[in-house]
Parts: C-alpha cells; sequence; structure tokens
C-alpha cells in the first residue's frame, strides 16, 4: 500500500506540474517562426514526457490491482469470520471498502493523463500548423519585399543614368546664364551714368 500511496502521490505532483505548463504553453500566443518552433519544441517535449510516465502509471496500476486483491481477499475472510461468529452477516452496503477507493484514484489518475496527453496532442497539431502558415507568410513578404528592392534598385539606375547628362546640361546654362548676367549688369551700369 506504501508503494501505491507513494506513487501515486509523486504522480499527481508531476500531472499538476505538467498541466501548468500546458497551460502556460497555450496562454503563449506569438506570431514568430522562431518562438514558435521552440513553443514546438517545448509542446513536443511535454508529449514524450507524458508518455514517459505512462509506465509508472502502468506501475501505479499494478499497486493498485495487488492491493485491490489483497482487500477484497481480506473482506472476504472478514465475511466468513463474522457469518461464524456472529447469527446475521453484516450488510454488504454498509462496508466501504478501501480497495474501491484506491481503484477509483487509480482510474481518475488514469483519465486525467489520457486527457492531458490528448489535449498536448492537439496543441502540438495547433501549433505546427500555425508555425507552418507563418512561415508561409514570411516567405511571401520575404519574396514581395525582394521583388520591392528589385524595383527600387532599377529605378534608381534609371535615375543615376539620367543625372549625369542633366548634371552636364544645367552646368553648361548656368555659365551661359553667368555671362549674359555679366553682360546684362554692365549695360544697366553705363545707362545709369548716363542718366545720372
Amino acid at each position: 500500500m506504501s508503494n501505491y500511496r507513494t506513487l501515486r502521490t509523486e504522480l499527481n505532483v508531476w500531472l499538476g506540474a505538467a498541466v501548468k505548463q500546458q497551460d502556460e504553453l497555450q496562454t503563449s500566443h506569438t506570431h514568430d517562426s522562431h518562438m514558435l518552433s521552440q513553443q514546438l519544441t517545448r509542446q513536443k517535449d511535454l508529449i514524450l514526457d507524458l508518455d514517459k510516465h505512462r509506465a509508472k502509471l502502468d506501475e501505479c496500476q499494478r499497486y493498485s490491482t495487488e492491493y485491490y486483491t489483497r482487500v477484497k481477499d481480506y473482506e472476504l475472510q472478514l465475511m466468513a469470520y463474522w457469518t461464524m461468529v456472529e447469527k446475521t452477516p453484516p450488510k454488504k452496503k454498509l462496508l466501504t471498502s478501501s480497495a474501491d477507493a484506491t481503484n477509483e484514484e487509480i482510474m481518475e489518475l488514469r483519465n486525467r493523463h489520457s486527457s492531458q496527453l490528448s489535449q498536448a496532442q492537439e496543441h502540438e497539431k495547433f501549433i505546427e500548423e500555425t508555425l507552418q502558415r507563418v512561415q508561409e507568410e514570411e516567405m511571401s513578404l520575404e519574396k514581395s519585399r525582394e521583388t520591392h528592392l528589385d524595383k527600387v534598385n532599377g529605378l534608381l539606375e534609371w535615375v543615376g543614368s539620367m543625372v549625369p547628362s542633366s548634371v552636364k546640361e544645367r552646368a553648361n546654362f548656368m555659365d551661359l546664364d553667368n555671362n549674359t548676367l555679366k553682360v546684362t549688369c554692365s549695360q544697366q551700369e553705363v545707362r545709369y551714368q548716363q542718366i545720372v
């Protein structure tokens, strides 16, 4: 009985920690492929841990079955003794068996384990689908960015090829304008002198 109780307590504590870890994984939402990959790895580790503890659960079940069998044998012997000593045997309904409670405990533990494993596997599938979708979106964005960069580079090359000729034309025009301006200024000066 002590082996069963010790192992059951250990499994209860471990299963509580697994539930907490699963809750943390389910509440953390991200749309970053790197973070999703890490989350998927943690989810897979949790599933592996749940699978590993199945052996301990089976061992606990074995202890429970042994205990159940021994208690039921003892109860039968007790009933036989009671009928020999007393004229009326005790009503079976009045007897509560710790074996039945042990059986219920192990069934509840198995149900919790199965439920947790199913939930973890469903969440793993969800993370995988989300990761695939996010990676596709990131690839699409990268292609779009590359296309945009190619267009911008083409435009910059075109503008670059146009600038040198424009600069030369502008320089020639400015020289012409400066000469014209000097001539116009000197003509204005002469007229001013004549007026004065």
